[in-house]
């Protein structure tokens, strides 16, 4: 072999290794951006404990003394994961406890009128889980303000009593029923450590049920009222949160 071709074949062979030193740079380039290096501090894990309050103007928790103030509570534990410096996808479990009052109701297809009954204050338990993605404003996830798109399952369950003038006792009634959602939220996370983090957001959510009063066909019983009620607690809410970022 000439002294003239090894030489090509030589040069040939660099340019192979700096190409594919270049295209090696390139990818760990672009992992790094896409799925490097969290924003803040490099850590990924965020546990937060999310609580929500919903104003119950539209839905009082008691039908006769109500006060304007009162507030449903909604409590989300959550776990979060920084994808990058942009995105944050979170699973939660949900629960809540509210109380409503039954209107009128007519069992069995036989009506009775609404004046002989007396309505008595009745349980809604809600339990369920959600799946969520938060983009950040600014390249420092989970720091700053973000925006959160989430889904949401809930099964519920309504109990309680209802008292008609001519009956000696109370009648109970027990309800189940399920429901998926969707909610927006618009909010900010600070840290006031390495590893605390506080935040506040403001969020409105639709569901696939509780929309007994745009309905004629749904019949008036406690479990499509409670349906009602769940949906109102879901529509808006405000939501603070407390989070511990360990690693």
């Amino acid at each position: 072999m000439s002294a003239m071709l090894k030489l090509i074949i030589f040069q040939k062979t660099n340019k192979m290794k700096k190409y594919r030193l270049l295209l090696f740079v390139i990818v760990i380039a672009c992992s790094s951006n896409v799925f490097g290096q969290a924003g803040y501090l490099g850590k990924r894990c965020h546990f937060v404990f999310d609580a929500r309050f919903s104003p119950a103007i539209l839905t009082p928790v008691y039908m006769v003394g109500t006060h304007y103030c009162d507030f449903n509570t909604h409590f989300s534990p959550s776990f979060e994961y920084v994808v990058n410096r942009d995105w944050v996808i979170g699973a939660s479990y949900q629960f809540e406890h509210s109380k409503y009052t039954p209107e009128y109701s007519s069992h069995n297809e036989i009506p009775i009128p609404p004046p002989n009954y007396t309505a008595q204050e009745s349980d809604i338990d809600l339990y369920g889980f959600g799946i969520y993605a938060k983009y950040y404003t600014n390249p420092k996830a989970p720091l700053g303000y973000y925006y959160k798109f989430g889904l949401d399952y809930f099964t519920y369950t309504a109990t309680g009593k209802i008292k008609y003038d001519y009956l000696p006792m109370s009648t109970t009634f027990k309800g189940e029923d399920w429901a998926l959602g969707f909610r927006i939220e618009f909010g900010k996370t600070v840290f006031v450590s390495n590893y605390i983090s506080l935040g506040t957001g403001l969020s409105l959510g639709a569901l696939t049920n509780g929309y007994r009063f745009m309905s004629m066909e749904k019949r008036n019983e406690p479990i499509h009222q409670a349906s009602t009620r769940v949906l109102a607690n879901y529509f808006i809410g405000v939501n603070l949160t407390l989070g511990i970022l360990p690693f």
